[in-house]
């Protein structure tokens, strides 16, 4: 039975606020929900169900911004990036149902924590850029979705760099980080690793999720390429030293 006592408090209050945020984020940045939902909500549920709530969240969310970003991508990157996701998302899953939870937990803080140290350093990719380059940031990226629920970090370090344009790269990263939140919940799901209450509180956190995803994407419109990426480079900043931290 389904216990409806669990909303009225405090910790769903901050995993509503962490919602706010990432919705927020997202519609800024174009990948930036999971990054902040899942490290802010391993504070209050376990990674397990972080992960499932997150990525539900942000999956659903994605959902409507879609056409816009499908007319800005570049398809050529997007479609063997995410068939490289797709052989590894499943062995992430396995070890994110299987793994110490304490472990993963500090395992997600550190590796935000390294890709933003990475790219303020200004080290983003500058490398070659083909379909295997893709398919390899894609493999990356798969994996840690699917054991953190954050593909962003691989994804943001192939198409965060000063050759492509913010809205070019906001397009590739959110149709790529989509596709990456509906196969991890899949997996998942096989997995059983989604119960009826986790399932609940997604839908909940969607409500107040959705709102701020349309705040997120009208800021988006008013910032400069600059501004763009050094929010994004912050973002992981401050979400890696949090779950450090606490």
């Amino acid at each position: 039975m389904i216990e409806l006592s669990q909303f009225p408090t405090l910790s769903f209050a901050f995993a509503g606020a962490a919602a706010v945020l990432g919705g927020i984020l997202m519609g800024f940045t174009g990948f930036g929900s999971t990054l902040v939902m899942v490290p802010l909500l391993t504070i209050v549920y376990g990674p397990a169900e972080a992960v499932v709530v997150g990525v539900s969240i942000s999956a659903a969310g994605l959902a409507q911004m879609v056409p816009q970003a499908s007319r800005d991508a570049v398809w050529r990157d997007v479609i063997p990036t995410c068939i490289g996701a797709m052989a590894l998302i499943p062995a992430g899953t396995a070890l994110l149902l299987l793994t110490d939870p304490e472990l993963t937990r500090r395992l997600i803080g550190a590796v935000v924590l390294l890709v933003a140290i990475v790219m303020l350093r200004g080290w983003s990719y500058s490398g070659p850029r083909n379909r295997w380059t893709a398919a390899l940031c894609g493999a990356v990226g798969g994996f840690t979705n699917g054991y953190f629920g954050i593909g962003a970090p691989a994804v943001t370090f192939y198409f965060l760099g000063p050759s492509v344009s913010a809205a070019v790269a906001r397009a590739n990263i959110l149709l790529i980080i989509g596709a990456f939140s509906v196969a991890t919940v899949i997996a998942i799901a096989i997995g059983g690793g989604i119960g009826a209450e986790t399932g609940l509180r997604a839908v909940v956190l969607f409500v107040p999720y959705s709102l701020s995803l349309w705040i997120g994407s009208r800021l988006f419109r008013r910032a400069s390429d600059d501004l763009y990426r050094n929010i994004a480079l912050w973002l992981l900043m401050a979400m890696g030293v949090t779950v450090l931290v606490f």
